[in-house]
């Protein structure tokens, strides 16, 4: 489905977490930002790349699945940051906001950042071509 190129997307980037029940707090997160911006789509990506394998691994465990029904689809097939941005930009979203969910400056946001810089770089020969209007990073809760 191709979007209007003013609509906005909103990724939240979080660590992730392996214990069911700290995933409260991201599915908090989520349904939060879902209500403050009504029709705009709220992703959640998992910086973690050990806790994505974690989750990927579970999803294919029948066990684990059967005795767990109240993890989050979410959280359950989350994707990272940049499969997360990819699959709104093939969406047709051209402004993705990033607001990280981590509590400081530490090394996942300095990696998301490059990310970020990295994407909002691309430079197309027409400038219609380019896969983003605005790629935008929100700060950790303690700021920068």
């Amino acid at each position: 489905m191709e979007h209007d190129k003013d609509e906005k997307a909103v990724v939240l980037a979080w660590f992730g977490a392996t214990y069911p029940k700290a995933l409260t707090g991201i599915t908090t997160m989520q349904r939060e930002a879902e209500e403050a911006f009504p029709g705009t789509p709220v992703k959640v990506a998992l910086t973690s790349n050990m806790i994505r394998r974690i989750w990927q691994e579970r999803r294919r465990d029948e066990d684990y699945l059967a005795g767990h029904q109240d993890v989050p689809a979410a959280v359950l097939y989350a994707k990272g940051p940049l499969a997360t941005i990819a699959d709104l930009q093939d969406e047709g979203y051209k402004t993705i906001i990033v607001q990280p969910t981590f509590i400081y400056w530490g090394e996942e946001f300095a990696d998301l950042a490059s990310y970020i810089r990295g994407l909002g770089s691309i430079e197309t020969v027409k400038p219609r071509n380019r896969p983003f209007k605005k790629l935008l990073l929100g700060r950790p809760l303690l700021g920068l």
